[in-house]
């Protein structure tokens, strides 16, 4: 593939952040989570934490969020999937804004990217096997983070299972990179959004079992709680149960009851 055609995901949405905010090549560190989901849905959250010499030195806090926060209205009025909001940085003099970008399919993901930038990243994945399993493949070429923003880059990658990649892994369903040089690549099976629904099954499971007990306990006898037989009620000798006392058969077990 034309690298032209493939520039790196985090390089992109890290010149983004820049773009949006109009700082030029400004000091900041960059962390992206990307999660990859069946039915080619991905979940992406990026925190771009500027230093205190690069608001300094072109806009302090307040105005650095203002510009932020309407890149994200204006994207979001276009329709896209997307969040945005400060948070606690690390740091005392830090600026830190979290970015949350939901989409189905790259296309749309580099779509709303671009809504919040003039950076056109290009991500790409391609259906592949790999040792019998049906997998994606996703491709980041390489770029040096340090060159554009003096700060370090961090990518990790979520999936149901991550089987071959290039990265640190972190665990069977995660790895990074940190300030990579090389071109990164992961091959996977996409997270289940169902195992998202689980917890919730199971906790409306056990409550429908809780309500149903208790209606049990209160409606599944009524008659136990009932006025009991006055005190002129005769009894059947064949069922034991009583019967009022003119009654010349049984109203339960149909027996003739016996005369007075």
């Amino acid at each position: 593939m034309p690298k032209r055609w493939a520039k790196m995901l985090v390089l992109g949405l890290t010149l983004a952040a820049v773009t949006i905010a109009g700082i030029g090549c400004a000091s900041a560190n960059v962390d992206t989570d990307l999660t990859v989901y069946t039915g080619d849905r991905y979940d992406l959250v990026m925190t771009i934490t500027f230093w205190p010499q690069a608001l300094a030195g072109l806009s302090d806090a307040a105005s650095m969020q203002e510009r932020l926060d309407g890149s994200v209205a204006r994207a979001k009025a276009s329709g896209c999937d997307v969040e945005g909001e400060r948070v606690q940085p690390a740091e005392e003099g830090q600026l830190a804004y979290r970015l949350h970008i939901r989409a189905a399919g790259v296309q749309a993901l580099d779509s709303c990217v671009q809504q919040v930038s003039s950076v056109s990243p290009r991500l790409t994945a391609s259906h592949v096997k790999y040792e019998g399993h049906d997998a994606i493949r996703v491709q980041l070429p390489a770029s040096t983070f340090g060159g554009w923003l003096g700060g370090d880059s961090t990518l990790t990658i979520h999936a149901g299972k991550i089987l071959a990649s290039n990265g640190t892994q972190q665990s069977k369903d995660s790895v990074t990179w940190h300030n990579s040089s090389d071109d990164m690549y992961a091959v996977l099976t996409p997270k289940s959004q169902t195992n998202l629904l689980l917890p919730a099954a199971v906790v409306l499971l056990l409550l429908g079992g809780a309500g149903y007990g208790l209606y049990r306990l209160a409606f599944a006898h009524p008659h136990a709680a009932s006025t009991p037989p006055p005190a002129s009620a005769r009894y059947c000798p064949y069922c034991g149960q009583a019967a009022s006392p003119s009654a010349q058969f049984c109203p339960h077990c149909g027996n003739p009851m016996p005369k007075r």
